[in-house]
Parts: structure tokens; C-alpha cells; sequence
């Protein structure tokens, strides 16, 4: 009980995307009256934005697996279209006013068909992969700031799950828990189990996690800790930097962890209530269709443990860690493999809720929005 309110006291208290599926809808491919060339780029710095590409990766994988299975394949034609929607978000960056179609050529070939439609104050951008006979399309909906030009994608959505042929078309399999989710995070490819719980198909792992852990303590399982509300910036760090100077936008636009040492301990001036609302939610880290649980997913969870402490954490199907938490007011670390502190969505002005347990005790708590709690996500 001891950690718990030291966890609560003198940090805490003081501190995408549903699946749809249309067979009947006319595929998105027409011929390019723009044509783009992807670069090998990885990292695009434009103004104070920073966009984090990974083309490199999904070229090679793209050209590299083009002959195995279906669903390799459709993870292939998911990630190619996935690079059409972060090219033309840089296109869009570069000059606001663009819009129109074109082709995302891949060794010479135009695998990738992008429709980018801009009214000036939003843009929807729909991108159509091909591989084999398996065709993905994503569309992304952003809104584009008039004053400073800041473009911020609102919503994602995998809008056709076809397989192509000159007779029929099949549906795929649909998404079964237990199943592996592959997406992007800090820029790159990652793959993660999942797993049923009492209350729906989670993760199964917290975000960076290199693994399912093995043990309540297990260093490698503990993964990142996000300030609540903020997106994949790489402020998730255990070790990322600092800075005292607080946001007064939902995207600060750098990766260090925002201190605050003042009321109401947030990392963003003013407070905003409407972070991390579900699977379409403002800056949520998750995977597209899959987002941060609310408190009351929290308290189903933890009300089904065999002990209401660390090892019953650990002995749920979720196998949750103690991974510790950071500080809201100097971002060191605390109790690191004694407590595990994992955040929810849910807000009660004008902190958040946790889950939080220890060697002796578990239960749902405030903390302040500038602490770094552990995250899972769970399915929408």
C-alpha cells in the first residue's frame, strides 16, 4: 500500500478505425494525371512539422513478398497504400492548395493510385494498393488550420477488403482475436499478438513492448509511458527528453516529455477533455481500429484477477507488468518493477484515470495528465 500512495500522493495526486467492407463499390484506380516518384526518405522535417516515412521498408517488403500468401499480401497492399496517405500528406505540407490524382511509382510501376480532394479548410485523401490479386484502399480525412497551416489527420479508414479477380470477388478473412496486428510506430513496422479478455480483443503487449512478458517484473515487456492525451511523438521515451515549457496545441511538435509543476499538472495549457476519445480519437497511438480502454474496461479487467496486486496483473490473459511510471513534475521514473500505473481515456477533471497495483494492493486512481502512465490498447 506503501507505493500505491506514494504513486497517488507525491506524483499522481500532485502530479484507425472501423473495418468497412464494400464489394459493391468501383475500385479506385484510374489513370494518373499526376505521377509521383516515392524517395527513399524516412524522416521529412517541413516548418515545424515533422513526418516520419517509411518507404524504404515498405518498398522493399512490397516487391520483396509479392508471391506468398493472401495474407502477407494483404498486409503487403495495406502498408504500400498506407505509404500513398504519408506522401501526400507531405504533398500537402508543401503546398496547401494541392489536390487531384496521381500514381505512387514503385520501381517504375504504379502500384499506388492517391485522389487527394481539398476544400482548403480539409483534405480526404484515399490511397489504393494492388499486390497480386489483393487491393487495399485507405482514406484519410484531415483538416487543414487556414491561420497557420498546420494539417491534422482526424480520421483513418481501410474502406475496401477485396480480393481482385476477372470472375468474382472474394472477401478475406475477417480479423479474428489471436490474431497478429501489424502497424506503424515511432515510423516503423511493428507486429503484435493480440488476445481476448473479459472485456473484448487487447494487445498483447503495452506499446514497444519487445515481447508478452514472462514475468510481472519482466524489464523487456514494460514498454513505453505516455503523458496523457499526447500521440506517438516519441515523447514515450523512458529516456526521451525534457522541457518545462508547456503546449497550447494538441500536437507540441517536438519529443520531449512536457514537465509541470503547477495546477493543473497538465502537459497542455489550456486542458483539452477531448484527447484519446476512442479509435478516431485526437492523437491516439494505437493501431487504426484499436484504442486506449476506458476506466470502466479497466475495472472489468482488474475485478476478474485471481489477487488484487502485481501477481494477479501478471496471471490475467493480459499479463500486465509493473513497469513504473514518470513523474509528472520531473520525469524521473518511479517504481519501476514494483507498481504498474496503465492510463484509460477516461477524465474526471482535472486529472485522468489509471489502473495502478502493487505487491499488495490494485485499484483504479487519478493521476495528473502530465504523468507518464504505461499504455495497452484495446479493439474498437
Amino acid at each position: 500500500m506503501s507505493n500505491y500512495l506514494e504513486c497517488i500522493v507525491s506524483d499522481f495526486l500532485c502530479y484507425n478505425t472501423l473495418t468497412s467492407i464494400n464489394l459493391n463499390k468501383p475500385m479506385l484506380i484510374k489513370k494518373n494525371s499526376f505521377r509521383g516518384v516515392a524517395a527513399l526518405i524516412t524522416v521529412v522535417s517541413l516548418g515545424s512539422l515533422i513526418f516520419i516515412i517509411s518507404l524504404s521498408t515498405t518498398i522493399l517488403a512490397f516487391w520483396g513478398i509479392k508471391n506468398i500468401d493472401s495474407n502477407q499480401k494483404s498486409t503487403t497492399a495495406y502498408y504500400a497504400a498506407y505509404s500513398g496517405i504519408q506522401d501526400a500528406l507531405v504533398k500537402l505540407e508543401r503546398n496547401k492548395d494541392f489536390s487531384g490524382e496521381y500514381s505512387l511509382s514503385i520501381n517504375d510501376t504504379n502500384d499506388v493510385t492517391i485522389i487527394v480532394s481539398n476544400t482548403g479548410s480539409s483534405a480526404t485523401i484515399t490511397s489504393s494498393a494492388v499486390v497480386g490479386q489483393i487491393q487495399k484502399t485507405i482514406q484519410t480525412t484531415a483538416n487543414i488550420d487556414s491561420t497557420t497551416g498546420l494539417i491534422t489527420p482526424v480520421q483513418t479508414e481501410e474502406m475496401i477488403i477485396s480480393a481482385i479477380s476477372t470472375t468474382t470477388t472474394t472477401t478475406l478473412p475477417e480479423f479474428v482475436c489471436g490474431d497478429d496486428v501489424s502497424f506503424t510506430y515511432k515510423g516503423s513496422l511493428v507486429t503484435d499478438g493480440t488476445v481476448e479478455s473479459e472485456d473484448g480483443c487487447w494487445l498483447d503487449r503495452n506499446l514497444d513492448a519487445s515481447r508478452v512478458a514472462t514475468a510481472y517484473n519482466d524489464s523487456d515487456a514494460y514498454g513505453d509511458l505516455f503523458q496523457w492525451g499526447r500521440l506517438d511523438d516519441g515523447h514515450q521515451n523512458r529516456n526521451s527528453g525534457t522541457t518545462d515549457i508547456l503546449s497550447s496545441t494538441d500536437d507540441p511538435g517536438h519529443s520531449n516529455f512536457i514537465k509541470s509543476c503547477s495546477s493543473p499538472y497538465d502537459w497542455r495549457s489550456p486542458q483539452n477533455n477531448n484527447l484519446w476519445q476512442g479509435e478516431g480519437g485526437i492523437n491516439n497511438p494505437c493501431p487504426p481500429g484499436w484504442r486506449l480502454p476506458t476506466e470502466s474496461e479497466w475495472t472489468t479487467e482488474m475485478n476478474s484477477w485471481g489477487s488484487s496486486d502485481y501477481n494477479g496483473a501478471y496471471a490475467s490473459p493480459l499479463k500486465l507488468t509493473a513497469g513504473g511510471y514518470r513523474s509528472f513534475s520531473s520525469a524521473s521514473l518511479g517504481s519501476v518493477g514494483s507498481s504498474g500505473c496503465y492510463g484509460s481515456s477516461t477524465v474526471v477533471e482535472p486529472n485522468a484515470r489509471t489502473l495502478y497495483f502493487d505487491s499488495s494492493f490494485a485499484g483504479i486512481s487519478s493521476f495528473k495528465r502530465a504523468g507518464g502512465p504505461s499504455v495497452r490498447c484495446v479493439k474498437d
